[in-house]
């Protein structure tokens, strides 16, 4: 199975499940390796900021570590809100412990949080460009390893606009996608929007085809599980389009360094 590194535990604000019962649950479904991406909000209009704990977590991290032993490789990382924007306060944090990845997370546009309806009310070209255009910012810009859920927009532009055309964004989605594979950086294929009205993982099929079109060469699995219960979710759906979109590889990281491994193969 692909490891799942995109789980929040009760380290983000909006999970509900410990560490531990989210190790057993991944330990249970037969995973090998899991990591810990808690929210990192830093946005001054986010009212999360300041919520997460480090030596709290990285406490409780090591003490799974030791509960868990060679069942489960347990990695350490972050969900970097708009990382390119807060570059100076970050730095002390990434220096002070032996991280594997940073999510790189574009959720505010300027003062607008795309989780806002309101958001949307420009409409879907305003909406969806200004989202791309940051996005590009923060490829451009942050210290990160692997992007998250990369059309995230679409989650509450669904309700506003009906699905989302990526076609309608081509130019734009295929810069970012160029400078996430020169710089050497891996897409995250996010199973998060397959449980919600969108109906499809962040991104889509076209979008990961693109990516590989680019130059792309690094993929993970994030379920964005924020309870135990949606660890490993839509695994076998993502392998799936991997493979149909000429992947054959899928990336691990520790210590802030990727390696590549053969996808493994479908269930029957």
């Amino acid at each position: 199975m692909l490891p799942d590194y995109h789980i929040h535990s009760t380290y983000s604000c909006d999970a509900r499940d410990s560490m531990t019962a989210i190790c057993s649950q991944a330990i249970a479904l037969g995973l090998q390796e899991i990591g810990f991406s808690e929210h990192l909000d830093l946005h001054p209009l986010d009212d999360t900021r300041g919520y997460f704990k480090p030596e709290a977590y990285w406490a409780e991290l090591e003490a799974c570590r030791e509960a868990c032993g060679p069942q489960l490789s347990i990695r350490a990382g972050l969900e970097l809100s708009e990382p390119h924007d807060h570059a100076a306060e970050l730095q002390p944090l990434l220096a002070a412990h032996p991280w594997d990845y940073m999510l790189g997370s574009l959720h505010w546009v300027d003062d607008m949080s795309v989780f806002d309806p309101q958001y949307f009310r420009v409409g879907p070209h305003e909406a969806y460009g200004g989202y791309f255009d940051g996005l590009l910012e923060l490829v451009r810009h942050a210290d990160f390893d692997i992007l998250a859920h990369f059309d995230i927009a679409k989650r509450y532009g669904f309700d506003a606009f009906g699905a989302f055309d990526p076609a309608a964004q081509e130019e734009r989605i295929r810069a970012v996608l160029d400078e996430l594979a020169r710089r050497g950086r891996a897409l995250e294929i996010n199973s998060g929007t397959l449980r919600r009205t969108v109906g499809e993982t962040s991104p889509g099929e076209v979008i990961v085809r693109w990516f590989r079109e680019q130059g792309g060469q690094l993929v993970c699995f994030g379920s964005d599980a924020h309870d135990a219960v949606h660890v490993g979710f839509g695994q076998q759906q993502v392998i799936r389009m991997l493979r149909l979109t000429g992947f054959e590889t899928y990336t691990i990281y520790e210590r802030r360094q990727p390696r590549l491994l053969p996808l493994p193969d479908l269930e029957d």
